[in-house]
C-alpha cells in the first residue's frame, strides 16, 4: 500500500467512525412516517420557514445527526448493497426519507449541500426548493455551479450571478427578515453587529482561509471609530450579540461572555451587549453599523439606516468580502467603507445619523433591491408553492425529525 493509499484509507476510516459517533449518540426513530406535502431539509433552520409554510402538512428532516429514522437506514443500506456503493449511503438515506414521507416538496435554507442538489437532479415527482442563506463572495461562489431546481435568491445581484441555465432563480429577499415585526429606529441610540468569530485559535472551523485571524483587526477599527462617534455625540451604544446562532443555552451563554471579554478589551470599558431578537435590537435602532453581515443587509432592505464598515476585505486583501459584491462598487461610497480610515468613517457616521427617512431612501434606492430584496410576509414565496400545491390534502403531521412544525 503506497503513501497516497495509506492516506485515503486513513481518510476514510476518519468518516466512518465519525458517522458512526454520531449515530451512537443521536435519537433513533421508528414507525410509519406521515404523507405530507413538504419536506423540510435540516431541522436545525427550520423555524422561521416553518411559519411561512403554515396551512401545508410539513415533516422536518434532521440532516445532522439529532436522530435516525432505523427503518429508513435499513432500507438505505439494503440499497447501497444492491447498488454496489454507486450511490452515497447518506444520499439513499434521505432519498428515500423523502420518498417515504411523499413529499410533493422539498425545502431548505442549506444552499451549500451538495447532496440535496443530487437529490434535486435525479427526482422524478418531488420538486426541490433551495433559499439562498448567507452572503457569498468570490471564493464560495464556485460552489453553486450546480445549483437546480428552484432556488430563491436575496436579491437581483445574486440571481445574476447565480444562473447556471440548470436552476430557476427567483428573488424574494430573506424568509427571516420578511416575516420579521419591529418598529423602524424608534429608538435614539447606534447598535453594531457583533462580528465575533471565536478565540482566534479556532481557524479549523471557518475553512481555509484565516477569516478569524483578520477578523480581530476589524473589529478593532470598526469598533473603535463607532465608539469614539457615540462618545462625541453622546449617543447610547449597544451591541448586538451574535449568541442567538448558537443552539444550546450553555453555547449561548458562553458566546455571550467572550462578546463581553472581547469588546470589553477593544474599547476599555464594559458595553452593553444585548441577546435576544437580533431584527428587534438592531433595527428599533436609529443606525445600525455593521460588517459584511447578512442582518444588515436585510435590515437595509426593510429601510433601516445601515452603515457597512467592512474592513475584513481590507486585510485579506479581499475585493468580494468588501460591501455590495457581486456589485461591482468603489471601496467607499454614501453609506460604506471597506478601508479603515477614521475621517471619511468618522464623517459618513455623522451624515447618515442626520439624514431624514426621505433622504436614506433616496440614496440607497439604486442598492437595496439588487442586495436584500423585501418581500412582505414571503409572498412571492408562498404564492409559488400555492402554484405547485393547491391546497393541502394532508392533515399536518403531527411528528418529524425532531418534531414536525
Amino acid at each position: 500500500m503506497n503513501i497516497e493509499t495509506k492516506i485515503k484509507f486513513a481518510a476514510y476510516l476518519k468518516r466512518v467512525a465519525f458517522h458512526l459517533k454520531r449515530f451512537l449518540y443521536s435519537r433513533k426513530v421508528i414507525g410509519k412516517l406521515p404523507r405530507v406535502d413538504i419536506a423540510v431539509f435540516d431541522t436545525h433552520t427550520a423555524d422561521h420557514l416553518c411559519k411561512v409554510l403554515e396551512g401545508y402538512s410539513v415533516y422536518t428532516i434532521d440532516i445532522r445527526g439529532e436522530s435516525y429514522h432505523l427503518t429508513i437506514l435499513l432500507k438505505s443500506i439494503l440499497k447501497y448493497f444492491l447498488l454496489r456503493g454507486k450511490k452515497q449511503l447518506l444520499e439513499l438515506y434521505w432519498s428515500t426519507f423523502i420518498n417515504d414521507l411523499g413529499a410533493r416538496i422539498c425545502i431548505t435554507h442549506q444552499d451549500a449541500n451538495a447532496i440535496f442538489f443530487d437529490l434535486a437532479r435525479e427526482s422524478r415527482g418531488t420538486r426541490f426548493i433551495a433559499l439562498q442563506q448567507g452572503l457569498k463572495n468570490a471564493a464560495t461562489i464556485a460552489n453553486y455551479k450546480k445549483i437546480c431546481g428552484d432556488y430563491f435568491a436575496y436579491g437581483s445581484a445574486y440571481a445574476d450571478k447565480l444562473r447556471n441555465g440548470e436552476a430557476k432563480i427567483y428573488v424574494s429577499g430573506s424568509v427571516k427578515s420578511n416575516n420579521s415585526i419591529f418598529e423602524l429606529g424608534k429608538k435614539t441610540r447606534l447598535s453594531y453587529v457583533s462580528s465575533y468569530v471565536g478565540h482566534p485559535l479556532e481557524l479549523k472551523i471557518l475553512g481555509n482561509y484565516n477569516y478569524a485571524e483578520f477578523s480581530y483587526p476589524s473589529i478593532y477599527s470598526s469598533l473603535r471609530f463607532v465608539e469614539e462617534f457615540c462618545r462625541r455625540n453622546i449617543i447610547d451604544l449597544v451591541i448586538v450579540s451574535k449568541s442567538f446562532r448558537e443552539r444550546t443555552q450553555t453555547e449561548r451563554e458562553h458566546v455571550l461572555q467572550n462578546e463581553i471579554t472581547t469588546y470589553r478589551n477593544v474599547i476599555g470599558r464594559d458595553v452593553k451587549i444585548i441577546a435576544g431578537d437580533s431584527y428587534k435590537v438592531a433595527g428599533e435602532s436609529r443606525l445600525i453599523v455593521c460588517d459584511q453581515s447578512a442582518l444588515g443587509y436585510e435590515l437595509l432592505g426593510r429601510g433601516c439606516k445601515v452603515v457597512f464598515l467592512n474592513f475584513i476585505s481590507f486585510f485579506l486583501h479581499s475585493p468580494s468580502h468588501g460591501f455590495g459584491w457581486p456589485l461591482e462598487l468603489p471601496s467607499q461610497g454614501p453609506f460604506w467603507s471597506n478601508i479603515p480610515d477614521p475621517v471619511f468613517v468618522g464623517q459618513m457616521l455623522e451624515k447618515v445619523w442626520h439624514m431624514s427617512p426621505d433622504e436614506w431612501n433616496q440614496v440607497t434606492r439604486d442598492y437595496k433591491e439588487k442586495l436584500m430584496f423585501y418581500d412582505p410576509e414571503n409572498s412571492i414565496l408562498l404564492g409559488h408553492l400555492r402554484e405547485l400545491l393547491g391546497k393541502s390534502k394532508n392533515r399536518p403531521a403531527l411528528a418529524g425529525g425532531s418534531g414536525s412544525k
